[in-house]
């Protein structure tokens, strides 16, 4: 039986990467490949066929291509460079490193190292694959060959999670006017910072009584403690919530709530929380970088950032009012788009056909590993769309946009 071993640094619950190679594993078994996970760590309950990447030698030898799946620096990397199988890398991107030399110099390090090790894995590569245009064109542009764009595995059929009643009803009764809604971590390159100043200018041009919520742990403590210095400059920390550690049903409580979902990340691979948005029928006002624009398509308000009014007009521009006035889009302006997007061909799902995609290159290699697989099997947001990659401007080099009136943090 042909074997196609997946190499993952960490493999945990909750998280997406380790989410989509538990898929992917589904997917090759059901097409009968015989296929098991080799993580350096393993956090939660292993899935069958999971061990500890120390075990490899006594029971993953012979296999007809390992498929390494790339996010951030480890010791994994490296030991694939030692080995005589051929080789797949699947690209989840890595934040580029200056956007974390400010506020987390360790980790900005092994962000750096997560990238030599992609570019040096790239010769030994028989194939790249990439769940956005953007990671796709990454992959090119340092040499890898055979790259092509593949679904990121995500579980969204049927509806979303049912709301958490005692959050929901808490979020339905509280005062307030529109409600602003952003999920990701605390890091810089997703921007939190422009967000407030975003927030600060809706809320003094159109609606003093808006409310923000910002969902995510800290990726750098000392971000995090001045994205809340930040709120309280620009005297709206009242209004700001920031909150992690939801359930899923407590996050869904929050999307369900939200008037309208504010992305102004610099950097993103792929980003699954506008899947989130649109799943649940929020509206979403993104800046267009990176593989947002690839992500999102014409299922929300694409903007090339200028001021922090922009978002602003950007959010109150395209609706209305109801209830309490809170802002919403206008229905006939994206009608029913989010939902569009997550159907097929542009839908994620867990389809077993895809499994063949990560096995073809091992085929061109003498490993027998399936025919690739048709168009119809690659099934994921964005995959069909162009790269637009309108990246947000860096003038400072250190990955924070400085334009007329945004308040800087105090660690710039």
């Amino acid at each position: 039986m042909t074997a196609v071993h997946q190499i993952i640094p960490v493999l945990a619950p909750y998280d997406a990467v380790g989410g989509h190679t538990r898929r992917v594993q589904q997917a090759l078994r059901a097409r009968g490949f015989r296929s098991d996970i080799f993580a350096e760590v393993v956090l939660g309950d292993a899935p069958d066929g999971t061990h500890l990447l120390e075990r490899f030698d006594d029971l993953g030898t012979g296999a007809d291509l390992l498929l390494y799946q790339a996010s951030t620096g480890c010791a994994s990397a490296d030991w694939l460079m030692s080995r005589p199988e051929p080789i797949a890398v699947n690209h989840h991107n890595v934040t580029p490193a200056h956007f974390f030399d400010r506020w987390a110099p360790d980790a900005a390090e092994n962000m750096r190292r997560a990238r030599n090790q992609l570019r040096a894995l790239a010769p030994r590569s028989v194939a790249g694959l990439a769940d956005s245009a953007y990671n796709a064109d990454e992959l090119r542009s340092i040499g890898y060959r055979g790259v092509s764009v593949t679904p990121l595995l995500l579980d969204l059929a049927g509806p979303p999670v049912e709301p958490d009643e005692r959050v929901a009803t808490f979020l339905r009764e509280r005062p307030g006017g529109a409600h602003w809604l952003f999920v990701g971590r605390l890091a810089p390159n997703k921007c939190q910072h422009d967000v407030l100043a975003s927030f600060a200018a809706y809320r003094l041009l159109h609606d003093p009584d808006a409310r923000l919520t910002l969902v995510g742990s800290p990726a750098a403590a000392s971000y995090a403690s001045e994205l809340m210095a930040l709120a309280d400059d620009l005297d709206i920390a009242d209004d700001v919530t920031m909150t992690s550690g939801l359930s899923d049903a407590e996050l869904s409580a929050y999307y369900a709530d939200a008037d309208v979902f504010v992305c102004l990340s610099e950097h993103e691979g792929f980003c699954i929380p506008l899947l989130e948005a649109m799943r649940h029928d929020t509206p979403v006002v993104a800046f267009a970088a990176a593989a947002i624009p690839d992500t999102l398509g014409d299922a929300g308000v694409l903007h090339c950032l200028g001021e922090q009014e922009d978002i602003g007009r950007a959010a109150a521009g395209h609706g209305g009012h109801r209830v309490h006035q809170r802002l919403v889009l206008d229905p006939h302006s994206f009608p029913g788009r989010g939902q569009q997007r997550l159907r097929p061909p542009a839908a994620v799902a867990v389809d077993p056909g895809v499994g063949e995609q990560a096995g073809h290159a091992g085929a061109e290699q003498g490993g027998g590993v399936g025919h690739g697989a048709h168009d119809g099997d690659r099934v994921a947001v964005g995959i069909a769309q162009p790269a637009r990659h309108l990246r947000g401007g860096d003038a400072r080099g250190d990955g924070h946009r400085q334009r007329p009136g945004v308040p800087c943090l105090r660690g710039q």
